[in-house]
């Protein structure tokens, strides 16, 4: 199944209206609108729409209704709902960094740490700065308490410095 259409194509059961785009503008019509059938990219439907079709492709493929890995992310569903983790992800993440047995920490940013540009710092690699960070931006997926610290940190990719890679080390840490 092609995910990438299926988000794009979804049937969407409402009623949905759209004006006519600029430079499809009917010469005789100008004032109709246009009734969909298909999600369109950006429409708020679709995703509920990709997702009907993804669980109806999984369900008649004979797949269990037990959906328990999907894309980096841990599902259980139980009576009580649906709980996304990303434990293993985390731990992965972890070990390719080397952070494994590294001491946890309670908090994913020091309080009193300002982070700025640094220019007198020691540079650091900046691809595995970059591998750090954007491998943190996908595990905020679940982990909002993280988001902050790694959005600040990200901005510091173009020429990161040793001050940044601590702040990043600490947030790895912190998920321990």
């Amino acid at each position: 199944m092609d995910v990438k259409s299926s988000f794009l194509n979804g049937d969407i059961e409402e009623e949905v209206y759209v004006e006519q785009p600029p430079g499809f503008v009917h010469e005789k019509f100008p004032n109709y609108v246009y009734k969909l059938s298909k999600a369109l990219y950006g429409l708020k439907q679709a995703p509920r729409a990709w997702y009907e079709k993804l669980n109806g492709f999984l369900l008649s493929n004979n797949f269990s209704r037990e959906l328990t890995y999907f894309l980096g992310l841990q599902i259980k569903q139980t009576k009580e709902g649906i709980f996304i983790n990303q434990e293993k992800y985390t731990k992965e993440l972890l070990k390719r960094f080397g952070m494994s047995n590294a001491k946890g920490i309670g908090t994913p940013m020091s309080s009193s740490l300002k982070l700025d540009k640094d220019e007198k710092g020691k540079t650091v690699d900046e691809k595995t700065y970059r591998g750090m960070i954007g491998s943190l931006l996908y595990l905020t997926a679940s982990r909002p308490d993280i988001m902050f610290v790694v959005c600040l940190c990200a901005r510091f990719q173009v020429c990161p410095k040793e001050s940044h890679l601590i702040a990043v080390k600490r947030i790895l840490r912190y998920l321990i």
